[in-house]
């Protein structure tokens, strides 16, 4: 079975059809679950007072893992193939992000 591919009943899709799930909505799932608000196993408020700064330096960990994930598993032309693209959506976007979070 191919990674990310869940079998479901007949009842529910046909013989032919799929449900793929990634490691986004699988590791979400995971976390509510073991969240304060289910099983209280992984409770990040207990461990200190400031947890908006908590939550942010745990973000950027995150952030910077993912995109790292992402750009590794890039085929090597996807860059060359799609600079144009990338260019007209990464720049602006960035640029935007930029201003919005220099404007504190």
């Amino acid at each position: 079975m191919p990674q990310g591919r869940i079998d479901l009943p007949n009842t529910l899709l046909n013989d032919d059809e799929q449900l793929y799930m990634n490691e986004v909505v699988l590791g979400t799932g995971f976390g509510i679950i073991l969240g304060p608000h289910v099983l209280g196993i992984f409770d990040p408020r207990s461990w200190t007072h400031g947890t908006d700064i908590l939550t942010r330096e745990i973000m950027r960990i995150v952030l910077a893992t993912g995109l790292f994930a992402i750009g590794v598993e890039l085929p090597k032309r996807y860059m060359a193939d799609h600079a144009k693209s990338l260019l007209i959506m990464v720049v602006p976007t960035m640029a935007f992000g930029w201003l919005v979070s220099a404007s504190k």
